[in-house]
């Protein structure tokens, strides 16, 4: 039976600035990275996630822009989303480092989203592989990089969104 991991990151929220590319725009923009306590520890089908953690800058569903994105481990992370609670992905914590890998039986469900452009004809990703990774110090810094894939239904395909991730808790 594994061992229960052990946390010890500095919960709460972060100012974060994204820098990077998806697609074939290059992005900077404004971000927060919640961390906080277990939401969900019942109806989870990928393990109880020790921490739940979201990035989230934009609306990519309803205002796309180059970069949005809403990736987060439980729905209920992003105050602005479903209050269902829907465990989204997988995590782990090593020290002062949060993983957070999409899960993806539920990207359908587009709790985790991205737009690579802007306009009406952008596309809206959900994740389906890669990573998250936060690393966070005592002293409230943080930083961190994603890199997924998302899938962007037939007319779309897939595309990658890489970003690196600084910031401080707020």
């Amino acid at each position: 039976m594994d061992q229960p991991q052990e946390k010890s990151l500095v919960g709460g929220s972060y100012e974060v600035t994204i820098k990077g590319t998806t697609g074939w725009a290059d992005f900077q923009r404004a971000g927060t990275v919640r961390i906080l306590d277990t939401i969900s520890e019942v109806g989870t089908t990928n393990e109880v996630n020790v921490v739940d953690l979201c990035l989230i800058s934009g609306f990519p569903g309803a205002q796309p822009e180059a970069g949005a994105i809403w990736f987060s481990s439980n729905s209920g992370c992003d105050p602005g989303a479903s209050a269902a609670n829907i465990d989204l992905a997988y995590v782990e914590v090593d020290g002062q480092t949060v993983t957070v890998r999409p899960d993806e039986l539920v990207a359908a469900t587009l709790g985790n989203n991205f737009t690579a452009g802007s306009g009406l004809a952008a596309g809206i990703y959900a994740p389906v592989s890669g990573q998250m990774s936060i690393t966070v110090d005592e002293g409230g810094n943080l930083t961190g990089s994603v890199d997924i894939m998302g899938y962007g239904g037939a007319g779309f395909g897939q595309i990658r969104y890489q970003a690196e991730i600084s910031g401080n808790r707020v």
